[in-house]
């Protein structure tokens, strides 16, 4: 119901002035190899229906000098800055980059960008992935079509998880259901309505089991356990050193809450690294050769488009190393 002073719901405000049917894509990175941030662009921007993706908007995010090394986030706004005076299939770019020096995290990144969203839809995604069906706008609009959807997102099947972890090798900790996935397509009207965030909290604070009804913690949050993932459940009169809400903890909460839903991709829409930007380098690249398809088939199509190869060659040195090496032999 509308304010008793005002003519509509923030809701029915929303709908009213975002653009139907269209959709912004929301990338936050940090310190992630450069490369992966290229290839969930270009997969992006050519296997993306240019009747539904709207606007792109990429937020950097990480050090200042003051306090590490800002060269990784300094190059991608070289490389952002290169990519908006290219067209995108005749059209001028729909590009916005956000810069954010120092103390602005992923989370925060995020909540930067989408008061600028002026599209029905908004989609928030890791910056390590590659888009694998040109139609995944088309879908979630399709899902969308039942007005109880709040976000339609990629695997796991079951959305979250809880847990108890171990942070920095001697706190123990109970982790929280939090929205577990690479791509979530968010309904703005809906979002804003319900005034949540996507910020995380971690809290240092000695806490108990024994304070709550576990049988009511057991049955709320097994509906978000992800059962693929071998991890260990919080304890009946367990004692724990503090509590993590992890990104989407809240927002999967609130959608609950208010009787909307999240609803899956019919298939996997993205492949997703996992991990880019913190895992060892062994990892990464480990990574890459069990998933090489992947990889060649985005690059294949980035070859068929002259501009978008002259750059992303231009800022990959470990691709253009390879080239070279090879022509030596």
């Amino acid at each position: 119901m509308p304010h008793d002073h005002m003519v509509l719901s923030v809701e029915e405000c929303e709908n009213a002035t975002l653009i139907p049917e269209k959709n912004t894509a929301i990338i936050a990175t940090s310190q992630g190899p450069i490369r992966f941030l290229m290839l969930t662009l270009f997969s992006l921007l050519l296997r993306s229906s240019r009747k539904h993706l709207e606007h792109v908007m990429v937020c950097i995010n990480g050090a200042d000098t003051r306090c590490g090394d800002p060269s990784a986030q300094d190059e991608k706004q070289r490389f952002l800055e290169d990519l908006r005076e290219l067209k995108w299939f005749g059209r001028d770019m729909p590009l916005t980059v956000i810069r954010a020096w120092s103390r602005v995290g992923h989370a925060h990144s995020l909540e930067m960008a989408i008061p600028w969203v002026h599209t029905e839809y908004y989609t928030i995604m890791h910056d390590d992935l590659v888009i694998l069906e040109n139609d995944w706008c088309e879908e979630a609009i399709e899902i969308f079509k039942d007005p109880k959807t709040a976000i339609v997102h990629c695997a796991p099947e079951k959305y979250g998880y809880c847990f108890e972890f171990i942070f920095e090798g001697k706190t123990k900790l109970i982790g929280n259901a939090h929205l577990q996935n690479p791509i979530a397509v968010c309904k703005k009207s809906i979002m804003t309505k319900l005034g949540t965030r996507w910020y995380g909290y971690h809290i240092i604070k000695d806490c108990s089991m024994k304070d709550i009804s576990y049988e009511k913690y057991v049955e709320y949050n097994n509906q978000y356990r992800n059962e693929d993932i071998s991890m260990v459940f919080p304890k009946e009169n367990g004692d724990y050193n503090g509590l993590s809400f992890d990104i989407g903890s809240w927002v999967i909460h609130e959608i609950k809450e208010n009787g909307y839903d999240i609803k899956k991709f019919h298939r996997e829409k993205a492949f997703h690294f996992i991990g880019a930007s913190w895992r060892e380098e062994k990892y990464v690249e480990c990574r890459e050769k069990q998933y090489r398809s992947v990889f060649e088939s985005i690059e294949k199509e980035i070859d068929e488009h002259p501009e978008f190869a002259k750059l992303y060659r231009k800022y990959n040195p470990i691709k253009e190393a390879k080239e070279i090496h090879a022509t030596l032999l």
